[in-house]
């Protein structure tokens, strides 16, 4: 089952997730929530979400970070897969996730939530995890809104 608590993003602001989560959420606010060079350096730890608002409801996963905690998760090899050879992120937890991401277009505000839950595995078999997740939307050019997130694991 899966357990989602949200937080003040104002959390990671203050380290309490870790000092990538805090470099992140200031460097969004000083950008204003534009996406820029700024970001270039956090790239490789961050994934790259469709807004749900403008696709069917649903935070499609449009790039991984090679460094990400996703990647951790699934495995180098599930992430050098082309997007299209990928095997699929699990589509009832990317249905229950995609709400927060929508939360965090329409308000255009970073949202920071604590998950708690079991992922099913590429290979086969589920994996129980818990991790912070920081949902940064980001302004591009032509006004459209784009979601990037970060997620740091719990120690148990």
């Amino acid at each position: 089952m899966t357990s989602t608590i949200n937080y003040s993003p104002k959390l990671a602001e203050q380290g309490i997730v870790d000092a990538r989560a805090t470099q992140l959420i200031e460097t969004w606010r000083e950008n204003s929530g534009l996406l820029n060079h700024n970001f270039t350096e956090h790239m490789s730890h961050l994934n790259h979400f469709a807004n749900p608002i403008d696709n069917s409801g649903l935070a499609d996963l449009l790039f991984v970070g090679d460094n990400s905690y996703l990647a951790s998760v699934y495995g180098e090899e599930w992430v050098q897969e082309s997007p299209e050879n990928r095997v699929k992120v699990d589509q009832a937890l990317l249905a229950i996730v995609s709400e927060d991401y929508e939360c965090s277009a329409q308000s255009y505000s970073p949202r920071l939530d604590l998950l708690s839950t079991p992922i099913a595995l590429p290979q086969g078999g589920e994996k129980p995890v818990n991790y912070f997740r920081l949902i940064l939307p980001f302004k591009l050019k032509r006004g459209n809104i784009t979601l990037f997130s970060y997620a740091s694991p719990v120690q148990q």
